[in-house]
């Protein structure tokens, strides 16, 4: 704190010089940015960036570069080759067909061709994203479609702002949350329709308040849990139903 100047003087001073430095990168004109959607991507780590013209070198920890497909991709069912789809913000854990040549889509993902989509979306023949947006607010795992009823199952607490506890049922042209209920008390991994009922699997040991571990039979109509019960577990705890299937009077489960 030399030349008569105490601690006070060197902190104003100090900031002065701050203040000089700075201003020129506030008075700089901002240049606009936008997101490169043709930008090609990598399976791993990138590390390093650099450019040299119109090349662009990137090094890191990856095995391939290649277009970025985002979470989900149609294929052409004879050859197998990409067909145009918006790109998915994230994971897709759940497909199932609208019946008009559109699909909806479930999974844990923010957005669907650049539309803000939380965990479900309906996409349109021809690749556009509809307008119907039921908002999930936590991971969907699996979807079945019943006439106008789309019956999401899952892990979350809430759609479209309405309480639903893993388990609900969204009309499929409106998106809005219906009446029926069928709340569990832990994830939704397996759902089917059959035999005129939903049947429901997963790791809960509850469903609709009726005591039942790991797969139900519920009413498609009106969300009441029917009597038919297998139980199945390990010595009365819910066991991991991932998957089921209808076939007449047969129920498979998984």
């Amino acid at each position: 704190m030399g030349h008569g100047m105490n601690r006070r003087d060197w902190l104003r001073l100090l900031g002065a010089a701050c203040a000089t430095c700075v201003l020129p990168l506030w008075s700089a004109t901002a240049t606009a940015q936008w997101t490169d959607s043709t930008l090609w991507g990598v399976d791993g780590n990138v590390d390093a960036v650099t450019r040299s013209g119109s090349t662009l070198y990137v090094g890191g920890s990856f095995n391939t570069v290649g277009p970025n497909s985002g979470g989900g991709v149609l294929l052409e069912r004879q050859t197998g080759d990409p067909v145009p789809y918006p790109r998915v913000a994230g994971t897709v854990r759940a497909v199932v067909p609208d019946g008009g040549g559109g699909w909806f889509i479930g999974g844990n993902f923010a957005g669907v061709g650049g539309m803000r989509r939380h965990n479900l979306a309906h996409i349109l023949p021809g690749g556009a994203v509809a307008p119907w947006n039921p908002n999930v607010d936590g991971p969907v795992l699996v979807l079945a479609l019943n006439g106008r009823q789309l019956y999401v199952g899952g892990s979350f607490a809430a759609v479209a702002g309405t309480a639903r506890a893993n388990f609900a049922a969204i009309d499929a042209v409106t998106g809005e949350v219906l009446d029926w209920r069928a709340d569990t008390d832990a994830a939704v991994y397996a759902l089917a329709v059959g035999a005129g009922r939903v049947y429901a699997g997963g790791h809960f040991s509850m469903i609709g308040g009726v005591a039942r571990n790991s797969v139900a039979a519920i009413d498609p109509a009106d969300g009441t849990v029917e009597s038919w019960n297998p139980d199945v577990g390990f010595e009365g705890t819910p066991g991991w139903i991932r998957a089921l299937a209808v076939a007449g009077d047969t129920v498979y489960v998984g």
